[in-house]
């Protein structure tokens, strides 16, 4: 007896396919193999379906490190990650079969190849970038904070008129600032007394000048604002 698949059995089989686990692990173990003791990214699909290197905490530019720790009989891969400032790894262990690899990937630090390419016979210093890093942030920080305007929040709103610009950024480190355009300027009274409504007796509306976005700032809100552009992580001081 013989049977051929149909069309219906062969999309059946191509979302079973898309779908499966093994089917995710089998699809993509090649491109995730390495030495054991390798320094390792992790990078994430985003949705653009493009590749975006996994970073330690969203205000930096330093990428999270894993080592490949061991890989079994069957050839599956484990991997443990650093803490963030790369001073030991962490307690647990995680498998590349428990992944989902048609979203996640692993890729060799850059740091550590080029290390491997020239200074094979040497240490790594796995934690030489987040030192770099936390150097340069804390210069930024200080920078920023003597560029910044001062006053309380109200005060600094209360300075802008209308067709101002000026800079917003959500702390001093500056990982991503936007300069901003005022649209508006509103004086409302709270029809309370309490913290929520006082906030909102001042605000300005403004768009970004970058994507032309619509925003809205009022006395209750954090970040620092800035008459120039301030400095940038990632910019050379």
């Amino acid at each position: 007896m013989s049977y051929t698949a149909s069309k219906a059995d062969m999309e059946s089989i191509r979302i079973q396919n898309k779908r499966n686990p093994v089917a995710k692990y089998l699809r993509n173990i090649a491109n995730n193999k390495f030495s054991i003791g390798d320094i390792l990214n992790m990078q994430i699909m985003n949705y653009e379906d493009t590749w975006g290197t996994q970073m330690i905490s969203e205000k930096t530019t330093v990428p999270a490190k894993y080592i490949y720790i061991h890989e079994d009989n069957l050839g599956i891969g484990y991997v443990k990650k650093y803490t963030a400032d790369c001073s030991r790894v962490s307690d647990g262990v995680l498998s590349l079969a428990e992944m989902n690899l048609d979203r996640v990937r692993f890729v060799v630090d850059s740091d550590y190849a080029d290390h491997m390419l020239l200074n094979a016979d040497q240490p790594f210093n796995i934690s030489a970038k987040f030192d770099e890093a936390k150097k340069t942030r804390e210069r930024v920080k200080k920078l920023n904070a003597k560029i910044a305007i001062s006053g309380t929040r109200e005060e600094i709103l209360s300075s802008f008129k209308k067709g101002d610009r000026f800079w917003h950024s959500w702390d001093l480190s500056c990982l991503r600032a936007e300069e901003h355009e005022v649209k508006s300027i509103k004086r409302y009274k709270p029809k309370d007394t309490s913290n929520w409504a006082s906030h909102r007796k001042l605000v300005i509306k403004t768009r970004t000048i970058s994507d032309n976005m619509e925003y809205e700032f009022d006395c209750g809100g954090l970040g620092f604002f800035y008459k120039t552009k301030p400095h940038m992580l990632g910019e050379q001081l």
